[in-house]
């Protein structure tokens, strides 16, 4: 029997850089992988970005070198799974999609940049940094705030 096992970023870093006891699981999935136990291992494209991202950028006693951290993603992963991307003609179709079926989190809001906006802000919401997609959205929703409540 075939079995696919898909490796998220999670699995990536705890299997490929040694954290201590936690990374135990990861490193066994990857010794199987690298041992051919898996017929069909697979990981994301934006999974090995994030690797290359996170491992270049942890605390110093499990950092990895740039050059390391693409030398490890080519021998452990590109060399032994495949990578997958969604192809360039899916990607806003698969966006728009998934907006249209998800309802927005709590708290969050439309970019008022935008020239269509979808979904307006919670009237609970506030704007604090990094609650908003950029500063003049956060601006623009601090305003719109201030001026519905002088309205009441």
């Amino acid at each position: 029997m075939a079995v696919t096992v898909f490796f998220d970023t999670s699995v990536l870093l705890a299997g490929l850089i040694d954290f201590g006891p936690y990374s135990a699981p990861a490193q066994t999935l990857m010794h199987a992988v690298a041992e051919g136990r898996f017929d069909k291992a697979a990981t994301a494209w934006h999974c090995c970005l994030e690797f290359y991202s996170v491992a270049t950028r942890l605390p110093p006693e499990y950092r990895l070198g740039p050059a390391d951290a693409v030398a490890l993603l080519a021998e452990e992963v590109f060399a032994r799974m495949a990578v997958h991307d969604l192809p360039a003609a899916n990607r806003k179709t698969m966006l728009r999609a998934a907006a249209a079926t998800r309802p927005p989190a709590a708290g969050s809001t439309t970019c008022t940049s935008r020239k269509r906006r979808e979904q307006p802000a919670p009237k609970s919401w506030s704007p604090t940094i990094g609650g908003t997609s950029c500063r003049r959205c956060a601006t623009a929703s601090e305003s719109r705030r201030q001026a519905s409540l002088s309205q009441r």
